[in-house]
């Protein structure tokens, strides 16, 4: 879970504005199960956990 936590907080950076870069622990603290399996595929450069 530490690996995903890092390439999401990377991808959060890189990706959203920066007065809205604080509010990363918030978003990270509320996925669901579901985005959480999504994004460890993404992760593992997969296009759905299901392939």
């Amino acid at each position: 879970m530490e690996e995903l936590k890092n390439y999401l907080e990377k991808e959060f950076n890189r990706t959203v504005h920066k007065k809205y870069r604080h509010l990363f622990e918030q978003w990270f603290s509320i996925l669901t199960d579901n985005q959480i399996m999504y994004y460890t595929a993404y992760m593992q450069g997969k296009k759905s956990p299901f392939v």
